[in-house]
């Protein structure tokens, strides 16, 4: 074993580790998660998702206009954001003046078009609970230092750190330069292992994924669907003018029944009713013909359904997955 002690930091990493390492380092390009040709044989956690490991960049985007629509999710993911957010935090070094510089670079932290640690850290969560690439931080060192300078590179002073949007950013698996990110104007800049970091939440193991991982959302995703499931038949049962059965009646014409509806049908758009509809009423039918009536439900729970039950579950199961009480 070399004697740590006496490597310098120049060479300490990556470059030695890098070259002695019997992994092969891959090129830096477009990774197989880019493209997907990782399958893996179980069903997708959604099936209107993409499957994990197909196209995780297609993935997390769907996975981001998934979860707002859900809720409850959308609050977990809101709620352990603003967690984050809200930590207390202090720089602790035997140079006041470095203490003090380095908590002045992180409370200006740049999370796109705001300034702030706060704004930082949401957007850091966001992209931490809600995609499987994960969430990355830009390190900003300083330039312009003398070209012979050893202050260069991996060893310039970081003076500043910047949020990176995780769909613009690609995992290459490559250690040396382990990120490529897509700017707005669609240009990818390598960046180095000392220019970025990377997290993922639960990263997979499989070696071709560079680091991917299993997101809260992905963990959450089929509890969510059937919630937002639940939530849209409730919406549709209770909301809007359409039918929640089917009667079958004798004794009566249809034209008698196709007026009356009519009828109940001007009667709440004069009194300006959108969603609320009265029941049908017939009068004045023929006492010599009885009326009988047989109803198809065409909108109903499942039998012994608990909604307060179902309720607390899905919230145990988001606690579950997002690692909270």
């Amino acid at each position: 074993m070399p004697n740590i002690a006496k490597l310098s930091p120049e060479n300490l990493f990556p470059d030695q580790a890098i070259t002695q390492s019997v992994q092969v380092q891959p090129e830096v390009s477009m990774s197989p998660w880019q493209g997907g040709s990782i399958i893996l044989a179980f069903a997708s956690a959604a099936d209107m998702i993409t499957q994990w490991g197909k196209n995780t960049r297609k993935r997390d985007r769907e996975l981001r206009d998934f979860w707002p629509t859900e809720p409850y999710l959308a609050g977990a993911v809101a709620t352990v954001s603003f967690r984050n957010a809200a930590f207390d935090w202090e720089i602790k070094s035997k140079s006041d003046t470095l203490s003090l510089a380095v908590k002045e670079m992180l409370d200006r932290a740049i999370a796109g078009d705001k300034i702030g640690w706060t704004d930082f850290v949401k957007k850091f969560s966001q992209d931490l609970y809600t995609t499987d690439n994960g969430a990355f931080i830009e390190l900003i060192r300083e330039e312009g230092v003398d070209a012979n300078s050893k202050f260069k590179g991996a060893m310039a002073p970081v003076i500043g750190i910047s949020h990176l949007d995780s769909n613009q950013c690609i995992r290459t698996g490559n250690a040396e330069v382990p990120v490529l990110y897509e700017d707005r104007d669609s240009v990818l800049h390598k960046l180095k292992w000392w220019q970025v970091i990377s997290f993922s939440d639960f990263p997979s193991a499989i070696e071709r994924m560079n680091g991917v991982g299993y997101s809260s959302v992905t963990r959450a995703l089929r509890l969510a669907q059937i919630m937002k499931s639940m939530e849209i038949f409730k919406d549709e049962k209770i909301g809007g003018r359409n039918a929640k059965e089917i009667n079958v009646v004798s004794g009566v014409s249809r034209t008698d029944i196709e007026d009356a509806v009519k009828r109940t049908k001007e009667g709440a758009n004069n009194q300006g009713n959108v969603r609320y509809i009265d029941n049908v009423v017939l009068a004045s039918l023929d006492p010599e013909k009885p009326v009988s009536v047989a109803t198809i439900s065409l909108a109903s729970l499942p039998d012994g359904f608990d909604y307060d039950q179902e309720m607390q579950w899905f919230i145990a199961g988001l606690a579950l997955n997002f690692g909270v009480d």
